[in-house]
Parts: C-alpha cells; sequence; structure tokens
C-alpha cells in the first residue's frame, strides 16, 4: 500500500516501500538461514554419535584411544565448513575447540598419555577471557 506523506514525492514513498521489503526479505533469510544452522547442527551430532557408537563396536586395541577426539575435532571442523558453504557465519570457539580436539587426537595416537581435560578445560577457560577483550559486543574485532 502507497500512501502519500506531505511534502514528499511519489519516490520518496516508493524508496520507503522498498526498504520495508528489502527488511522483511533479509528477516526472512536470517530464519532460514538459522533453521539451517540448526539442521547442520543436528548433522553433527548425529555424525559424532554414530561416530563413537561405531568406535565402541571394535575391541579396544583395534581403535587408537585418540581416534574419538580426532573425530570430534574433524565434526567440529567440518559443521564449520558447511556453514560456511552455505553462508553461514562460523564460530569461532568450535573452529579453536575443533583444531584443539584434532590435535589432540593426533598426539595421543602418536604419544600417547596426552591428559585432555586439563588441555581443554585450560583453551576454554582462556576463549572466555579472551573473547570480551578481542571482539565488542556486537560480535566484531577490535582494533
Amino acid at each position: 500500500m502507497l500512501v502519500r506523506v506531505r511534502g514528499r514525492g511519489e519516490s520518496d514513498v516508493m524508496w520507503r516501500e522498498m526498504l520495508m521489503e528489502d527488511d522483511r526479505s533479509a528477516n526472512e533469510q536470517d530464519a532460514r538461514r538459522g533453521a539451517l544452522n540448526k539442521r547442520l547442527e543436528s548433522v553433527g551430532w548425529a555424525l559424532f554419535l554414530i561416530m563413537i557408537g561405531g568406535m565402541w563396536m571394535f575391541p579396544e586395541e583395534r581403535v587408537p584411544e585418540g581416534a574419538w577426539m580426532m573425530g570430534a575435532g574433524v565434526a567440529l571442523l567440518a559443521l564449520n565448513g558447511a556453514r560456511s558453504l552455505v553462508g553461514i557465519r562460523m564460530s569461532r570457539t568450535t573452529i579453536i575447540l575443533g583444531v584443539v580436539a584434532l590435535a589432540l587426537g593426533i598426539c595421543d595416537v602418536a604419544v600417547k598419555k596426552v591428559p585432555y581435560l586439563p588441555i581443554v578445560l585450560i583453551v576454554i577457560g582462556l576463549l572466555i577471557i579472551l573473547k570480551p577483550l578481542i571482539y565488542t559486543p556486537s560480535g566484531r574485532a577490535k582494533g
């Protein structure tokens, strides 16, 4: 519906209507991206659980101890790769955790006896401390 505003030309009214349509389409696009992100996360969880269940089906001596950690790292990085491919913003936290999990898994297979829990807790703590120092409240990097 076009409404003529006093003192403004027809082009101003049309421009305003186009902006309102752009806002509606942006909101619809955000809702679609949110739903797609939720589906990607669900698929990621499903694949992770299938991987863990599959590993438990084999005898312990046939599956390296760090295999589940490598799988978790690959799953987190693959989730972010899929997000990137469909135009959804990647999560810095899950990228960092994915890299750490993958590295810990590789170290555990190669070296043995890597203390997972303390390293993961330290990384999560550092992320919590550094996030407000590095990013603005809107999520953009400072500086």
